[in-house]
């Protein structure tokens, strides 16, 4: 049996997308890291129902579609893992297909004419398509199952109104479907009802309704699986769709709002059309990284002019059933989105669908289907010369590594079973590679009124041990700040820590403790060597603020201070300070401040490599800093040494602290 061209083609496209998927390494876009590998874990683990907003507000976003993400990353080692996401995605392909041979029958036309290969590569130059290709954002995966339910839909209004009943219940079980899973698809599922009706009106308000029926019928019998979890937010949080529409709900853990990121809203019609023309050459209104889609102009433009001939009754709609039906759902998807959301990736189910938009625009506004032809092929050009893809989040994997963010967790750091407060966002990424008895607290990442929660839940007697989960980088000041409501205080609490690393990042972890009765501080001597990358701060640390990133020979100051935070109040007595380094510029050979509470000392650094002592005598009941002070920070560039603006001052070869008993 012989392949058609058209097949060949799709397969050729599927192809390329897999070695784009390989070639672009492992994912690691924000969400996968924040909440998506988490979601799939915690529901299928079940312990979705004893947290409390560990990912903050996406913790209550259905979790269903990312079960796919967590068994491909977890059970399967890079690339299979993520060809097994983008083989779910390119189901789009073999539906891009059909629709285009429905709407190319619907135009007059028995077989594949060059017009409809040309839409549909047009269609194909989807730029954020392509950036989900392969990641765990569902947009791209919830896309096929979008263009099932406008493939029954069309197929039903091909058929006609007598035999569409089946057709029409299908198409709105799959809309059904996709709008539980994810809500964003909510405009897609009304904009072909608007159509459906559109469309039918003209021959009567019964013959409408009368198809409008099995639609609404099947779009309630689609959703009817997923409404599990808006009864389970019901019922333990008090709004089907929790937090989303509080203003409505009033559920009593969010504020009365309605939610809405506002950096994605169009304030008036021109920012809209300065958005469409902006898109042209590429725009960050609508997505938080650069992109770039010629054919929202295009089918823009053609849109508009079509609306204006049939206003001025110049030129009439002349299409059939299928392909008006098309131009409405697409357009009315199309300004519903620009309306509710105006996030560029929530529009991808109908944005691999602008290039059969076009087609069917053209083709009722020029007779000629040459010149169709022709201003097909020269969009084609134009969007893929103009075509600018975002890139999410990727880093080089290791084939073969079913880790896809490489955490260095130990055994026994991961055999007890705790309670954790979760600190920050994109860090529940690690939550699945701790027991699985842990119950996790997303403190501060949700609401007052979830961290009030969080409080009389961690009062609660419990056996596991109480731990923190945060970023190194901003384990200072702002961890005390954190528990200190939750009623621990620095000089009754022990904290007992571990840094470990990942291929995203490095965090700690601190079980929290009572401090006993007339228990003195003890510190074990520390010695870090900024020479050495794999070295982690130890258990008495937190973070070291105020330095640069690491070079081969240590690390340059880069403020006024450099900072070490203590993860305990340090010892009462004399503390000696040992230091290699060297002095930058104006600081050298000028006195290096160095202070633990009312305590201080003084150190010189050269313009070379030495190793000078300091002795402090600390007093204070509880002070968990040590700083040393910048002299006088300054820039290369600011010097005229090198086009450096980093703000230097000392560069540390070593830092050492022992106590002296």
């Amino acid at each position: 049996m012989r392949v058609k061209p058209i097949w060949l083609f799709v397969v050729t496209v599927g192809l390329i997308a897999f070695a784009l998927v390989y070639q672009r390494g492992q994912d690691t876009n924000w969400d996968l890291l924040n909440y998506h590998y988490f979601s799939g874990y915690s529901l299928l683990n079940g312990n979705f129902a004893n947290d409390i907003a560990p990912s903050g507000l996406p913790s209550f976003l259905n979790p269903v579609p990312n079960i796919l993400a967590y068994l491909a990353l977890s059970q399967w080692p890079f690339p299979v893992s993520v060809w097994l996401i983008a083989g779910v995605q390119l189901l789009a392909l073999p539906l891009l297909v059909l629709i285009g041979r429905q709407l190319g029958a619907a135009l007059g036309f028995t077989k594949i004419t060059m017009a409809e290969f040309w839409a549909l590569a047009l269609c194909l130059l989807a730029p954020l398509w392509w950036s989900e290709l392969g990641t765990s954002f569902s947009d791209a995966t919830m896309t096929p199952l979008v263009m099932l339910g406008l493939h029954l839909g069309l197929r039903g209004m091909a058929q006609g109104p007598e035999k569409t009943f089946r057709v029409l219940t299908g198409a709105g079980v799959c809309f059904g479907l996709a709008v539980g899973l994810k809500l964003t698809n909510a405009p897609f599922a009304l904009a072909f009802f608007v159509a459906l009706v559109g469309v039918y009106v003209p021959v009567g308000w019964r013959t409408a309704l009368r198809l409008a029926l099995p639609f609404l019928t099947g779009l309630a019998v689609g959703f009817l699986p997923t409404l599990w979890w808006n009864i389970y937010l019901l019922q333990g949080w008090g709004s089907p769709l929790f937090p989303l529409y509080n203003a409505w709900f009033k559920s009593p853990y969010f504020d009365f709002v309605n939610f809405r990121d506002m950096r994605w809203r169009f304030e008036s019609m021109g920012e809209f059309l300065r958005y469409l023309w902006e898109s042209t050459s590429g725009t960050v209104k609508t997505s938080e990284f650069l992109f770039a889609d010629v054919r929202l102009f295009i089918f823009t433009v053609l849109a508009t002019l079509t609306a204006v001939l049939l206003i001025l009754k110049r030129r009439f709609l002349g299409l059939n059933n299928v392909a008006l039906s098309f131009v409405y759902f697409l357009g009315l998807s199309f300004l519903l989105w620009a309306t509710l959301f105006a996030y560029q990736r929530y529009m991808i189910p109908i944005e691999v669908l602008f290039g059969f938009g076009i087609w069917v625009l053209l083709s009722h506004l020029l007779p000629n289907n040459r010149t169709v032809v022709w201003l097909l092929a020269g969009s084609v050009f134009l969007s893929g010369v103009a075509i600018k893809i975002p890139n999410w989040g990727h880093m080089q994997a290791r084939v073969a590594q079913i880790n896809p963010f490489g955490v260095q967790l130990t055994p026994e750091q991961m055999s007890t079973p705790a309670r954790y407060l979760v600190v920050g966002h994109a860090i529940t990424y690690l939550l699945p590679f701790l027991h699985k008895d842990s119950q996790f607290f997303g403190l501060g990442t949700l609401s007052s009124q979830a961290d009030a929660l969080i409080a009389v839940a961690v009062a609660k007697p419990d056996a596991r041990p109480l731990r923190i989960l945060l970023r190194e980088a901003v384990a200072g000041e702002s961890l005390w700040e954190l528990l200190e409501p939750l009623g621990f205080d620095p000089g009754n609490t022990h904290l007992k820590c571990f840094h470990f690393r990942t291929d995203i990042d490095v965090y700690v972890i601190c079980e929290i403790a009572t401090k006993l009765k007339g228990q003195q501080a003890f510190m074990q001597p520390i010695a870090l060597d900024f020479r050495d990358s794999k070295q982690l701060l130890p258990p008495s640390l937190l973070n070291l603020s105020g330095l640069a990133a690491q070079e081969p020979w240590g690390r340059w100051s880069d403020s006024d201070q450099v900072t070490l935070h203590f993860a305990n109040c340090l010892p009462k007595g004399k503390l000696i300070i040992d230091v290699r380094g060297h002095a930058f510029g104006p600081n050298i050979g000028k006195p290096v401040r160095l202070l633990i509470g009312s305590s201080q000392a003084t150190i010189t650094l050269g313009e070379f490599d030495e190793d000078v002592s300091a002795n402090l005598d600390n007093q204070a009941e509880c002070v968990k800093n040590l700083l040393l002070v910048v002299p006088e920070k300054t820039s290369p560039s600011a010097l005229g040494v090198s086009h450096d603006n980093r703000t230097l001052g000392l560069g540390l070869v070593q830092l050492g602290i022992r106590a002296v008993k």
